[in-house]
């Protein structure tokens, strides 16, 4: 169910945004908007043997980017984290390829999810190969100006702020990898909406069909063939 994707990009949060997105932060670094003055620059880090364009890392035309920095720009500020999730859900924005602004290109990076690394310490390179679910959570979180735990390894999610029994709409929802790489971080982070008997259904990132994630609300079991329930996370 889940896909993982390589953006293409090097992502540099500036010290003064971190501090900004952490408590006790001062007054004057907490007025800079960490969504929108961070630092970004789009670079093609090829592995040896691999071909631009082979799994979705070429790089986007100069009208993508500016169309994408839009989307995140416009990101609602200041309201609940899962109200920023919503936003980039609804998304309606396409390229003239036809590929949603929301969910993984085929051959291109998005300049949208690559936009999500950016709230983290990930220079993700080279393919296929990392998730983007917890830069997605970062994100709306600083959006809503949240702590956030600056990693895009879900796992990072684990210990955030106080686990919850009794969820609420908007909590965060961590689960764990089942097989041996769920003792390393490894797994899946999304907003919770709700749950029942079968399963908890989420809104995140990096959630669709194999082969394309996308910004979605999905439903996942307690215990799966690959993922497994961790913990309810309260966003405060």
């Amino acid at each position: 169910m889940l896909t993982r994707r390589i953006l293409v990009t090097t992502a540099t949060t500036l010290p003064a945004l971190v501090l900004a997105a952490q408590p006790g932060a001062s007054q004057a670094a907490a007025s800079v908007d960490v969504v929108r003055d961070w630092g970004f620059i789009p670079t093609l880090p090829l592995e040896p043997g691999r071909t631009s364009g082979e799994t979705g890392d070429s790089p986007p035309r100069l009208g993508e980017i500016s169309k994408g920095f839009g989307l995140l720009y416009n990101a609602p500020r200041g309201q609940p984290p899962l109200d920023v999730a919503r936003y980039f859900q609804a998304l309606p924005d396409k390229n003239q390829d036809g590929s949603a602004y929301n969910a993984e290109w085929p051959v291109k990076a998005n300049p949208v999810i690559v936009g999500f690394f950016s709230m983290t310490n990930t220079t993700p390179s080279g393919g296929d190969q990392t998730s983007w679910c917890a830069a997605f959570v970062n994100f709306c979180l600083a959006a809503s100006g949240r702590e956030m735990t600056f990693s895009a390894l879900s796992g990072s999610f684990r210990r955030y702020r106080t686990a919850t029994e009794t969820p609420r709409e908007g909590d965060i929802v961590v689960f764990a990898n089942t097989g041996p790489t769920g003792a390393q971080g490894f797994g899946h982070v999304a907003f919770f909406l709700s749950k029942d008997a079968s399963g908890i259904t989420v809104l995140g990132g990096n959630q669709g069909p194999t082969g394309k994630g996308a910004v979605t609300i999905a439903k996942f079991p307690y215990e799966g063939a690959s993922l497994k329930w961790h913990s309810y996370r309260s966003v405060g």
